[in-house]
């Protein structure tokens, strides 16, 4: 792993101690560091956490198959189609969950240590399909049309701004033929509004500052910048992109179904 900036060490080491705090202290805390790291800043602790959390390359979790709430999912939306999309590919989990099923899965992921060990493990279970290392926030262009997509388990929320969010799934839109099914993975809102608007609110003091994008409503940083939705933020994302919201729940985890419209 490359040298660590100070200022992300900082944060690094700030956040495993306020983390039993009351809500409202770390709600100004998360809107400090929020408001004064950089996007890339926020990407370099993603790409910590991924590679320190040891079961994101770990043989055994990656070949343990579907999550209760992805497997109902794949049942009930996806059982007639046969190629899918899956984005943030990770160590693998879900692209052999698939192609064990008798999908034919290609696929993208951000993190190069993710991807060199799915890449591995793949060759190992005999994963057949195209896979590529892509830069943060970006969709690969495969040249193909898909009958579904799906975009690793919760990577959604990991995506910074709602204009981005919606240019990353017009993205995949572009590669998915009429009808086909989107499952999208994230947090649903549960804090209390408080939590939020007070981490909004310092946030953006600093934001106006730096000169920097304000942070939208619902951002907030955990041990990697995340995003919080409700059902009408999914719609209206969903409905800019191309897609039609179906299916939403919070039940376990957050998801959503949509279909190319």
């Amino acid at each position: 792993m490359s040298a660590i900036p100070l200022k992300i060490n900082l944060y690094l080491s700030a956040n495993e101690k306020i983390k039993d705090s009351p809500l409202w202290l770390r709600a100004i805390f998360k809107g400090f560091w929020l408001g004064i790291l950089s996007r890339r800043e926020l990407q370099i602790i993603d790409r910590i956490y991924y590679e320190r959390t040891s079961n994101y390359c770990d043989e055994t979790y990656n070949k343990s198959g579907f999550l209760d709430w992805e497997r109902r999912a794949f049942l009930r939306f996806f059982q007639s189609y046969q190629t899918i999309l899956v984005t943030a590919i990770g160590g693998g989990r879900e692209v052999i969950a698939l192609n064990q099923i008798g999908f034919d899965v290609d696929g993208f992921e951000c993190n190069r240590q993710l991807f060199e060990f799915a890449e591995k493990l793949f060759e190992q279970e005999s994963v057949s399909g195209e896979f590529h290392l892509a830069p943060p926030d970006a969709v690969w262009h495969f040249g193909k049309i898909y009958d579904g997509a799906i975009v690793g388990w919760s990577a959604y929320m990991l995506i910074q701004g709602r204009e981005r969010r919606i240019d990353f799934l017009k993205k995949m839109r572009a590669q998915m033929s009429d009808g086909a099914p989107l499952l999208v993975s994230f947090y649903a809102h549960f804090y209390d509004e408080s939590y939020f608007k007070r981490l909004l609110s310092v946030a953006n003091v600093f934001r106006r500052l730096l000169f920097r994008k304000r942070i939208e409503f619902g951002d907030d940083l955990l041990d990697t910048y995340v995003h919080w939705f409700t059902r009408q933020e999914i719609a209206a994302e969903f409905m800019a992109s191309g897609f039609r919201l179906d299916f939403f729940s919070d039940d376990k985890y957050g998801h959503a179904v949509g279909f190319a419209v």
